[in-house]
């Protein structure tokens, strides 16, 4: 789920399968396509953000995985904020890549520092510990704007000036639906429930109504320009004006990703990707995904999902 995270990572060697865990030049670069790498995990993975440092994941029992340049994917965090096994739902990358937070059941909230591995526990702030289902992380390292959101439609906001995040709030934008996803661009904070509702930064709540399904999850391209996924298979564009539905597939799509021209959704056993426009079928792997990433020129696009899968599009 993502945030404004995030063509083309070419070949290090011999077969598609060896050129997953590696990071590489872009000579005789390879045809693209997804390829299953092997996971470090089998715990299920919710969401991936990418970083300057290489892709990070969080899913089940508080696994937190990585990949750095050059290195195969591997577990940097087994338990969670505070070694305490609470589920994680979602995971934002401060604009650096420095840094990445994420969020989870039982009010969990961590901060990783992705070249050591050193994770900084911030669950539970003002006391709230229902699931945060949504992260969103604007600005550098040590200056970042964090928002989360749990399920009934709480949001809080931090501002990081050191070693300790000042929250504001909660606050209830959506007026308690449901808030199942969020992003944050360009100081515009989103959040996806039936309805869409934005809001410029320390300005006012402005409500957008949604596509005519559950939103899923919303890449912002832009403060008006947004794309959102849904359960009913829908990816939808909004143009901040109103909506269309710019691709139906037939299973629920899960998360997107969006960078300028370039995107990707993935679902359950889907994946459209953005070209020339248009959302087009992707043969990804048949595999009940989650989460997805737009890649770097060092590293590729990355989606995640049940079992631990990890696929990368070279």
């Amino acid at each position: 789920m993502t945030r404004t995270r995030r063509a083309v990572l070419a070949g290090c060697g011999a077969t598609m399968a060896a050129l997953a865990g590696c990071s590489v030049g872009t000579d005789d670069a390879p045809q693209r396509g997804w390829v299953t790498v092997d996971s470090p995990t089998g715990a299920a993975l919710a969401d991936v953000t990418m970083t300057e440092y290489g892709p990070v994941a969080v899913g089940e029992g508080g696994t937190v995985v990585h990949r750095a340049d050059g290195a195969d994917w591997s577990v940097v965090d087994e338990d969670g904020p505070a070694d305490a096994t609470n589920g994680l739902t979602a995971v934002a990358a401060t604009d650096d890549g420095a840094h990445v937070w994420y969020v989870g059941s039982s009010g969990a909230i961590g901060r990783l520092r992705v070249q050591t591995g050193d994770v900084r526990d911030y669950s539970a702030p003002a006391g709230k510990t229902s699931t945060w289902e949504a992260v969103a992380v604007v600005g550098a390292s040590g200056s970042e704007r964090v928002a989360v959101a749990n399920g009934s439609g709480e949001l809080l906001v931090a501002q990081f000036t050191g070693a300790e995040p000042t929250w504001e709030g909660p606050s209830k934008p959506t007026g308690g639906d449901n808030a199942v996803a969020m992003d944050d661009a360009n100081g515009v904070v989103f959040l996806a429930s039936q309805n869409l509702v934005a809001r410029q930064a320390g300005g006012e709540w402005t409500r957008i109504e949604g596509p005519n399904a559950s939103i899923t999850d919303v890449a912002a391209v832009s403060g008006s320009v947004l794309n959102a996924t849904t359960d009913g298979g829908t990816i939808a564009s909004y143009n901040g004006h109103n909506w269309l539905r710019a691709a139906r597939v037939e299973r629920p799509l899960t998360a997107i990703d969006r960078v300028e021209s370039r995107g990707l959704a993935v679902g359950d056993g889907e994946v459209r990707v953005l070209s020339n426009g248009a959302w087009q079928d992707d043969d990804g792997p048949d595999a009940s995904l989650r989460g997805v990433a737009l890649g770097t020129a060092r590293f590729a696009d990355v989606a995640v999902g049940t079992d631990g899968t990890i696929a990368e599009r070279f």
